[in-house]
């Protein structure tokens, strides 16, 4: 697609080419950024809904186009999306990847716990999951686009639907798999889960609990759960993070302090590594090749005061100024 739409005029027509376009905006044509699951799911979802007009302009193209390369391409192009295994492909991605897109904006939230990603990653999980049993409706919209487009029907789900949903599934076990190990370690701490579970069952999740936390948590956790769950019985209190403000905000921090400190473990526990990543890429923007001889102390400064813009953007710079100046003055006041 890259290779035909390489213009800012080709780009044009292949984004805006119908007079329904000047009554109601339709999707405009996205990029696929390599990077970004929201940019494959805008990218699919905007070729699904214009999968005519391209198909118009990628026509147009082959017939009027003067340069033998970009004829080529269009009808190279043309051929490839006027088959009945494209179509299909394109109506199952983007039902993959519309499952994904609220997960991937909620994991991108800076306050959310595990325990939120856990279950909107096990809500992604079971709406793929009963995609893969709902192979009728995807071959439905196929055959429809088809029987418009004259395009002929082929034999599709066993060589190709059914292992794509499966590696699709698989994936997204293995990779959260460590996510939902962490959000079962933490389970007991669920206000639910002191309220409902047995006393032998939460002494033992509270104890196996200690022994991995050793350094931050105490043995007297145990003795403080089961005394917590006599006060938080008659309480609506939905998650972990609940019972953090409810623990700070009726003075309990005292009396249950390692309650408190696990909640605080479990609520500081990073969801994704995109922050890390996004740092990385701060890294970049500072230490680019004009700035190559950068010590490392420096560049680790310069990219904390980068990264954490709404926190430099409040000190005061007249004072940083004074103390600077202080510290650098060559003759000292006695």
């Amino acid at each position: 697609m890259s290779g035909a739409c390489s213009s800012a005029p080709r780009w044009s027509n292949l984004a805006f080419n119908t007079e329904f376009d000047h009554r109601i905006r339709q999707k405009v044509l996205k990029k696929v950024c390599p990077t970004r699951w929201e940019a494959r799911h805008e990218s699919v979802s905007a070729l699904k809904e214009r999968y005519v007009d391209v198909l118009k302009s990628l026509t147009f193209y082959s017939l009027t186009s003067k340069k033998a390369e970009e004829r080529c391409i269009a009808v190279s192009l043309k051929k490839k999306m006027e088959s009945f295994e494209f179509v299909l492909m394109l109506g199952l991605w983007e039902r993959v990847l519309r499952s994904l897109h609220g997960t991937s904006k909620t994991l991108q939230q800076h306050d959310i716990d595990l325990q939120v990603a856990r279950n909107r990653l096990n809500d992604s999980f079971s709406s793929i999951q009963n995609l893969r049993d709902d192979y009728t409706n995807i071959v439905k919209y196929a055959k429809e686009m088809c029987k418009k487009l004259n395009i002929t029907e082929s034999n599709f789900k066993i060589k190709i639907f059914l292992p794509l949903i499966d590696t699709v599934l698989n994936q997204l076990r293995v990779r959260f798999e460590s996510l939902k190990e962490v959000c079962d370690v933490f389970e007991f701490l669920k206000p639910e889960s002191i309220i409902k579970s047995k006393e032998s069952k939460l002494i033992k999740s509270c104890y196996d609990f200690v022994l991995l936390y050793k350094s931050d948590v105490g043995s007297e956790l145990v003795s403080q759960i089961l005394s917590l769950k006599e006060i938080i019985v008659n309480n609506n209190l939905k998650s972990i993070s609940n019972l953090a403000i409810f623990i700070v905000q009726h003075n309990f921090s005292t009396s249950y302090s390692e309650v408190l400190a696990a909640c605080i473990l479990f609520l500081t526990l990073p969801v994704t590594v995109a922050i890390a990543e996004w740092s990385f890429s701060k890294l970049k923007l500072i230490k680019n090749y004009l700035r190559n001889s950068m010590g490392q102390t420096r560049l680790s400064n310069i990219a904390v005061l980068n990264i954490e813009q709404h926190r430099t953007a409040k000190l005061s710079l007249d004072n940083i100024i004074s103390q600077f100046s202080n510290l650098k003055a060559r003759r000292m006041k006695f």
